[in-house]
């Protein structure tokens, strides 16, 4: 059985267990007397419905609040929290429930992953085949309506016959011990909402992601599958960035009307289901649009805290260019995500396929190095040291001059051998003038000296 344990407020440390039908409020004969000022007589109620349980808000003066989202009515699932004024109540499931350390058929339970809407989700390893493997087992109230059991194996047969590098696979769908389960593909990674509010993903993964998610669904959609939920939260990310779509084609089994359906869903319902009409492919295509505008953006189109205002928005409000909120997305990228999130249908991709092959044609490229202006040291001016101070280009403005590299120039052989000619006639010239300056010195000493002959006649 769930329980309701007070997390803070005049009650806190309170466990409360949850009955099929319970109220909430400052009332004494309440189920669960809230003792804040903030608290309606009978501020709201948890009840049981259709093998799941729900908050619903009885037109408090302050309102009923679902993980810090004001609500009408919404599901609850175990981690939930609940909170009316400074009050806050954690909605947690029964510790006897839990099937850590058990064996459901040929699997060993190790670990329990997270609860779901339709069943709390393990990781188990299959003892026939020794693997680890994802299972899914389908809530006890649940099993017991023979009709969504039906249609939980149908379309877990379905889905089984997906395969798909970013789909996680179905391997099989049983029953063992009065509970019904499904074996899914493990995959270590974390869900894309986690992944966005975590890390920062490049752009280039961001459309690659988007790839891989539009390629999924418009293969499942050419089998006759429909998503019918596409959040960040069914979109898995592996430990090396690879997407998988989880829970295709059984994400929405139940027929909950739309003000019930969880709150965080809500947020990527397309205005089709928020008008309550029969939705198909043209609905995941808008669903993922709103993911893509997510990881483009950081945020949501629509941001809402009421459910019903939340609803409104999809069917009257257009969703802004994501390029609003981030300039540096690509204007084709930007395009494609404001055709798939149209408000009607006939203004979104006729197909899945479509999207695929329009996000293969974007690109993303690499910032341009930005050209750098010629340095010239203007007259005058003393050069700066090289890589420090700022020299003078010639527009007068400081800019700093690049390192100074040593170039090795290569003369060609003829270069070499013409320089060298010149220079060998320059040498022969000087040569020249230098013989012909001696040539003459020596003969005019020699011609004022008397030949032999002259001497011998001078000392007669």
């Amino acid at each position: 059985m769930p329980r309701l344990i007070a997390e803070s407020g005049r009650i806190i440390g309170q466990d409360f267990p949850v009955m099929q039908n319970m109220l909430l409020g400052r009332k004494r004969t309440c189920d669960v007397v809230v003792d804040d000022v903030k608290s309606s007589r009978e501020h709201t109620r948890i009840f049981r419905e259709g093998g799941a349980y729900y908050v619903q808000d009885l037109n408090s003066s302050n309102g009923t609040y679902l993980n810090e989202v004001r609500i009408d009515k919404s599901p609850l699932v175990f981690g939930d929290k609940v909170r009316i004024g400074e009050t806050v109540l954690a909605f947690v499931g029964d510790p006897e429930q839990s099937l850590e350390g058990q064996s459901v058929g040929g699997f060993q339970i190790i670990e329990k992953l997270g609860h779901r809407d339709i069943g709390i989700v393990y990781r188990a390893r299959q003892i026939a085949l020794d693997r680890v493997v994802a299972l899914k087992v389908l809530d006890a109230d649940l099993s017991q309506d023979a009709q969504f059991v039906n249609r939980f194996i149908e379309e877990a047969r379905a889905a089984g016959t997906l395969r798909h590098p970013n789909i996680i696979h179905v391997f099989d769908v049983g029953k063992a011990n009065d509970q019904y389960y499904i074996c899914m593909e493990y995959v270590s990674g974390k869900t894309l909402k986690d992944t966005l509010a975590e890390e920062t993903l490049d752009l280039a993964d961001k459309l690659r992601i988007s790839r891989e998610c539009a390629s999924a669904l418009a293969f499942a959609h050419e089998r006759g599958i429909v998503h019918k939920d596409v959040t960040p939260i069914n979109i898995i990310l592996t430990e090396e960035k690879v997407a998988k779509i989880a829970d295709m084609g059984i994400a929405k089994l139940t027929d909950a009307p739309i003000t019930s359906r969880d709150i965080n869903s809500l947020y990527y319902i397309s205005p089709e289901e928020a008008l309550a009409k029969p939705i198909g492919p043209q609905a995941d295509i808008y669903s993922l649009g709103l993911c893509i505008y997510e990881m483009l953006t950081g945020e949501l189109p629509f941001k809402s805290d009421n459910a019903r205002d939340i609803i409104k928005e999809h069917i009257t409000t257009a969703v802004p260019s994501p390029r609003e909120l981030a300039p540096e997305v690509p204007e084709t990228l930007a395009a494609i995500c404001l055709r798939m999130t149209a408000v009607s249908n006939s203004a979104r991709y006729p197909s899945m396929k479509e999207v695929v092959e329009d996000l293969e044609k974007t690109r993303i490229s690499a910032p341009k190095p930005r050209a750098r202006r010629p340095v010239r040291v203007a007259r005058g001016q003393p050069a700066a040291p090289v890589g420090s101070k700022p020299v003078f280009v010639d527009d007068g403005r400081p800019a700093h001059a690049e390192p100074r590299r040593r170039v090795r120039i290569k003369k060609s052989s003829l270069t070499s051998g013409a320089l060298g000619f010149a220079l060998f006639a320059v040498f022969l010239i000087i040569l020249f003038f230098i013989s012909s300056f001696v040539t003459k010195l020596m003969l005019g000493q020699f011609s004022n000296r008397p030949t032999p002959m002259q001497e011998e006649e001078k000392n007669r």
